[in-house]
């Protein structure tokens, strides 16, 4: 508001006029005349919500959620959301005034020319209700077009600049509120507003949370990364299974142990008088106790757990024992690697 009567950007001195290709004079007219560069289109918001509730029916319908609504349990409201009931129990003023709005902010880009080969992107922005009912929310009688970003570009991170009207708007409706008639309850009452949620694709997120945690103090940051890695670092604590098994499963570590095999094979090979082209015969598949084993070893040869420790010695010990046959070997040893995955590892 204060910037306007200016014809230059206060910042960089670009003129808000579009300047004629080919040069010009850099003279005061030309930052004077012209069309503009860009153009927002900003319809106020508080006006609006003045005439919904001057209207009876408009008035009961944005109070259905605390008067009609059939609270059972079952999630059929955002108003049955614990977000909801959260907002409620953090600003019971705000909460306590059913006719207070809860507002959805939706905004992405669209091609108004339906023509998918030219290069224009205009950007609408609106705001849906959450008051009313589930099947009024979304119908277009209520769905409110606030603001419209012409094209022919996105407006990417300086989108907070085109913002700037609605967010006054909405600071103005959270910290003050405005007087509004309701036309239902034939009483005057102080209107409040907050945004509830928004929903934009996955750029647009980007986008606005960039410019949100942008004003973010620098402590808090530093303490929420601090409070990231500390829980990352408790949760590797209780990780009895390394980072290669999660990646790759079992197939991955029998890539890596036929390679090796091979290596080795080779280098035996050449050390005994052979070419360097000789060709290895591929070493059969390790057996899937190996395969256990190795992925709980680590790279210095340590167990990744005690319990598997003993599980791989078991192990081990059978293989020893002559006596047992092929089909019951096994059968412990799956008895002790599903025991093993299900916390209940008995030592016999």
């Amino acid at each position: 508001k204060e910037f306007e009567t200016l014809h230059k950007c206060p910042r960089c001195g670009l003129s808000q006029y579009k300047v004629k290709d080919g040069g010009g004079s850099s003279d005061e007219d030309v930052y004077e005349k012209g069309g503009p560069t860009k153009v927002l289109w900003y319809l106020p918001i508080i006006p609006r919500f003045k005439r919904l509730f001057a209207n009876a029916t408009d008035a009961m319908n944005l109070t259905w959620h605390a008067d009609n609504r059939n609270c059972d349990g079952m999630l059929r409201h955002p108003a049955d959301s614990p977000q909801w009931k959260k907002i409620d129990g953090l600003f019971p003023d705000f909460g306590s005034e059913a006719r207070n709005l809860r507002l959805g902010l939706a905004l992405d880009g669209m091609n108004p020319f339906g023509n998918l080969s030219t290069n224009h992107s205009s950007w609408p922005v609106l705001l849906s209700i959450y008051n009313l009912p589930p099947w009024l929310c979304m119908r277009r009688k209520y769905v409110i077009l606030c603001m419209m970003i012409a094209g022919p570009r996105q407006p990417g991170n300086d989108i907070d600049v085109y913002l700037s009207p609605l967010i006054e708007d909405l600071r103005i409706l959270w910290e003050e509120g405005v007087d509004v008639f309701d036309g239902y309850h034939q009483q005057s009452f102080k209107l409040r507003s907050m945004i509830f949620c928004g929903v934009y694709d996955i750029s647009d997120t980007t986008i606005l949370k960039s410019k949100m945690f942008s004003s973010v103090a620098p402590k808090f940051r530093q303490h929420k990364s601090l409070v990231r890695k500390k829980k990352a670092q408790d949760i590797q604590k209780l990780n009895n299974v390394p980072h290669l098994l999660s990646r790759g499963s079992y197939e991955l570590l029998v890539r890596n142990f036929m390679k090796s095999e091979i290596k080795r094979l080779k280098e035996e090979a050449i050390q005994s008088g052979a070419s360097e082209d000789v060709v290895i015969d591929l070493p059969p598949p390790p057996p899937r106790h190996r395969l256990w084993s190795m992925a709980r070893t680590k790279s210095s040869g340590e167990m990744t757990s005690e319990s598997a420790k003993q599980v791989v010695e078991k192990i081990v010990s059978i293989f020893f024992n002559k006596k047992i046959s092929l089909p019951i070997l096994r059968f412990i040893v799956e008895f002790f690697i599903v025991g093993y995955i299900m916390n209940k590892v008995y030592l016999l």
